[in-house]
């Protein structure tokens, strides 16, 4: 059965549409949309109009129309707009403020203070989003690029929730009940894996937040380092980052182990194509859960990370929704990613 989508242009719900496909990535602080209607009525739509797209009465964007683009002859009609969360603004927008100094602020704070003019609500999922930073300095970017150069710092991620809220976020627990499998209701798989990204050792350095840091020697005053290591990597790979703003020992641990991490979960991948666009329970297929994937023809059986979910549909396939799965650990910041055999990897399991 196919789920009912609804597009609200500023109040006016339309529903005939032709193409859809919608985006939300964990990786990403806005969610993305290109939906082609074929209502002439709608070509008084203006970019900047604001969007809401519900599947099946559940709110899955909440933002803006961006660009249009219209084809159309005698007899027929076709409007593409493409658009994305609220949050994409902040992708879009300069961090602006009467002072480039921001002291004694929790992260949470700090992403209050940057998203506030733009009507963004923050919610944080992480005690991480408390940790106090003695001082941030922005360095005349976007206000995404502001917010992320400090999410890396104490390891978190920021993306857009269905309400198009700014979320701060550690890796999710929450189990979806329906399995993924093959043979079964998996259409169709790919997996991939790509240690080009990777490397065996993982080294930051930078300037300390404060002479006042009493976990650092004297002679080591005004400088600080930190390792990570990844055993999957058993060639010599070293890898050296200079931290963009002053660091101390813990978020220099924090940022080392955070870079090896998000390396690792990208270098494995499962894609899975599933017909329709909700689970077996009625809940639409969402970012940060975990799925249990079993694919026979390659002999797996795990509990993966949903990283993205992308909606579709088109008069061919209909409605269908393309997932990209990774490893649930992948993500988490550990001073040494522990050795998996050939075997273990999500490819040759």
């Amino acid at each position: 059965m196919r789920d009912k989508l609804e597009i609200s242009i500023n109040g006016v719900t339309y529903n005939k549409y032709k193409r859809v496909e919608i985006n939300k990535n964990i990786e990403a602080i806005a969610g993305s949309y290109s939906i082609t209607l074929t209502q002439p009525e709608i070509f008084k739509f203006i970019p900047g109009s604001a969007m809401e797209i519900k599947i099946a009465n559940q709110k899955i964007i909440s933002g803006y129309a961006e660009s249009v683009e219209i084809n159309a002859n005698e007899s027929t009609f076709e409007i593409t707009i493409q658009g994305r969360d609220k949050t994409g603004d902040l992708v879009d927008s300069s961090a602006v403020f009467t002072s480039s100094e921001f002291l004694n602020l929790s992260y949470l704070q700090f992403a209050e203070k940057l998203t506030a003019n733009f009507g963004i609500n923050v919610i944080s999922r992480t005690q991480k989003a408390n940790i106090k930073f003695s001082k941030i300095t922005l360095q005349q970017g976007s206000v995404f690029e502001e917010l992320e150069r400090e999410a890396r710092r104490i390891g978190v991620f920021l993306y857009a929730n269905n309400n198009g809220d700014l979320v701060i976020s550690e890796i999710g627990n929450e189990i979806t009940s329906t399995k993924l499998e093959c043979p079964g209701n998996i259409l169709q798989f790919s997996t991939s894996v790509d240690h080009s990204n990777r490397f065996s050792e993982y080294i930051i350095k930078g300037q300390q937040t404060s002479a006042a840091d009493d976990s650092l020697s004297a002679e080591d005053q005004t400088v600080v380092k930190s390792k990570c290591q990844d055993l999957n990597i058993t060639r010599y790979r070293p890898f050296v980052l200079i931290a963009d703003s002053a660091v101390n020992t813990f978020q220099a641990k924090n940022r080392i182990e955070w870079e090896a991490a998000v390396r690792a979960a990208r270098s494995e991948n499962v894609n899975i194509t599933i017909e329709g666009w909700s689970d077996q329970s009625g809940q639409l297929w969402a970012i940060n859960r975990i799925a249990r994937v079993i694919l026979q023809p390659i002999n797996l059986d795990r509990f993966l990370l949903i990283k993205s979910v992308n909606f579709k549909y088109d008069e061919l396939g209909g409605q269908v929704t393309d997932l990209v799965l990774v490893d649930e650990k992948a993500y988490i910041p550990e001073p040494t990613i522990s050795k998996k055999e050939l075997e273990d990897t999500i490819l040759f399991k």
